[in-house]
């Protein structure tokens, strides 16, 4: 495996975290990720340097598969590994954790299950009030979104600290001009939203174009700087989760006194 390869892993163990996160189901992470790890090395290993391979994750009710379609037409089996073998363990770890796994019949997906012993919690599809924004990802663009919210939460009454929640958005902002554009995503906008949901809560969304975020914790803890810590100081519950082509970054607000 080359050292392009090799950073494979690890990056959509951080995408699958994040996912699981959005979805409720912290609890599967340490299994999930461990499956992961095994069916994108397998997928490696057949594909070489110059294949691709596809990843998905779903969950349907409490039980959550994940499937590496690498194109091959070579079937992986199941072999057990002797005391001197340095590899051949990959599939019966993946027996030994998953639920239930198998190959499809044409030999290019091999899939895993797990079942999730928590309810998994909804994410927020039904707000209240709405709104979007459209930054350009430039100098200017966290002041803009700042001034853009400041009039929007003004039209939606959110119920709380607007002055607050301005300043959320304005960390939120610049953290994705500074670390989110991908290469190639010239001319493309940051699409930032503001929520509110039946609890009254203010959902602060923004997307920008890449789809990890490799030290998300320690950001958040305030190691990498004071952005996103100083956020969840003023009282922001913080979170990521893939979306689309990138990722978003989802600050939450309690309502609370107005202070206009």
């Amino acid at each position: 495996m080359s050292e392009q390869d090799a950073v494979w892993p690890g990056r959509l163990r951080r995408i699958l975290r994040g996912r699981l996160a959005y979805w409720g189901c912290a609890g599967l992470v340490e299994s999930a990720e461990l499956l992961l790890t095994e069916l994108v090395t397998n997928a490696l290993q057949h594909t070489g340097s110059h294949g691709f391979f596809h990843v998905r994750a779903e969950l349907r009710g409490s039980l959550c598969r994940i499937e590496v379609n690498d194109g091959s037409a070579e079937r992986p089996k199941l072999r057990e590994a002797t005391l001197s073998d340095e590899s051949g363990r990959g599939l019966l770890l993946v027996d030994a954790i998953s639920h239930s796994w198998g190959v499809s019949k044409d030999g290019a997906t091999t899939w895993a299950t797990l079942v999730s012993d928590e309810p998994a919690v909804e994410p927020d599809t039904d707000f209240v009030c709405e709104r979007a924004l459209s930054i350009s990802p430039d100098a200017n663009a966290a002041a803009a979104a700042r001034v853009a919210a400041r009039t929007q939460l003004a039209i939606m009454s959110w119920p709380g600290p607007h002055n607050v929640a301005v300043d959320v958005l304005y960390v939120l902002v610049r953290n994705a001009v500074e670390h989110g554009l991908a290469e190639g995503s010239a001319g493309r906008k940051l699409d930032v939203w503001l929520r509110i949901n039946a609890r009254g809560e203010l959902l602060v969304d923004v997307q920008d174009h890449t789809c990890d975020f490799p030290r998300f914790e320690q950001a958040v803890r305030g190691e990498l700087g004071r952005g996103l810590w100083g956020a969840q100081r003023l009282g922001a519950v913080l979170s990521w989760f893939p979306a689309g082509h990138g990722k978003t970054v989802r600050a939450i607000l309690q309502p609370g006194p107005v202070d206009l």
